[in-house]
């Protein structure tokens, strides 16, 4: 089928028949690039994705990311910007020419992402062999594989699967303090939810590590405060992270920590009110209310599992039934 017959399809709006003609094609790249260029008019995303499947368009002037980007079609900016065979230069040049404040974000996020890859790709990786290896060592309280590993040239900021070692291991034992020791950089690509992991987890020897480095007045200490009263044995994790400096009155993307733990009915609100925190009128009695409420909740369902569990005769159902109920 002639490029033409797909050119006209996309011109009728035919998409699907554009898509069946595309896909029954074998498109040059000039080809390719007449199609990309047709579904500029409509922003026919789905229809140049599909095209663009067997192949690129290649670096013509001008490229068809500058069209899009001037003729304000957002759907065929965001795909041909992630294409990897876009030159950073097009994109580039795209966000110089955007004006749509939408399109602008979408081509900053690429190039930001791009940034990011290429620094990725030169830090060093290790084996996943190794990195289960540290795993369970540092699972039993051992540090001394990791610390030997590090003296023999591990670096510490190696990434293992592409993620960070340190976003790897930090929840693990002593994991956080060694890696941190020997020069991990808590502030490197793939780290930024370390320290609200671990609050999330309930892992306090890396809050105790993590804080200090990062400071109790950062966003990331923030948001793990607000994480905290959400999750299991979250009380403790209050009590660290104010032990650690970060402030009772914590906020994170317009959430505030005792505002959170009153809906969560959780005893941090006490803990936080005795700690100074802000908090509007009646927020310790929707705490108790939310609490009331939530045993109730755990109560009800503490008996519907044990139904189940006894039907089942399933002894560990009982006992997570007895759990949600003590």
């Amino acid at each position: 089928m002639s490029v033409e017959t797909i050119v006209e399809k996309i011109q009728d709006e035919d998409l699907v028949g554009a898509i069946r003609a595309i896909d029954a094609t074998m498109l040059s790249e000039p080809d390719r690039e007449k199609v990309i260029r047709s579904c500029l008019a409509n922003d026919d995303a789905i229809v140049a994705y599909v095209a663009l499947r067997g192949g690129g368009i290649g670096v013509s002037d001008p490229h068809p990311l500058i069209h899009a980007t001037e003729q304000k079609k957002p759907g065929m900016v965001n795909l041909l910007a992630r294409r990897p065979d876009v030159p950073d230069a097009v994109v580039k040049k795209a966000l110089a020419l955007a004006k749509d404040d939408g399109i602008r974000f979408e081509l900053e996020g690429e190039l930001q992402e791009r940034r990011r890859r290429k620094r990725q790709a030169k830090r060093p990786a290790i084996d996943s062999e190794l990195e289960a290896t540290l795993f369970a060592s540092l699972e039993e309280g051992d540090t001394g594989p990791l610390e030997a590993a590090l003296a023999n040239g591990l670096d510490p900021n190696s990434l293992s699967g592409g993620q960070p070692l340190l976003s790897l291991l930090a929840f693990v034992g002593e994991g956080a303090r060694v890696l941190i020791e020997a020069g991990a950089d808590v502030h490197a690509d793939g780290n930024e939810e370390v320290l609200p992991t671990a609050a999330s987890l309930g892992h306090l020897p890396a809050l105790d590590v993590l804080v200090p480095v990062l400071g109790p007045e950062s966003d990331a200490a923030a948001e793990a405060m607000v994480g905290a009263v959400r999750s299991m044995g979250g009380v403790k994790v209050v009590e660290r992270l104010l032990s650690l400096g970060v402030t009772p009155n914590a906020s994170y993307e317009g959430e505030s920590a005792i505002g959170v733990a009153a809906e969560e009915g959780s005893v941090a609100v006490e803990l936080l009110l005795a700690h100074g925190a802000e908090a509007p009128a009646g927020v310790l009695e929707r705490a108790k209310e939310n609490r009331e409420a939530r045993r109730e909740g755990e109560k009800d369902a503490a008996a519907f599992l044990r139904g189940f569990a006894d039907a089942l005769g399933s002894e560990e159902l009982a006992k997570y039934a007895d759990d949600l109920d003590s």
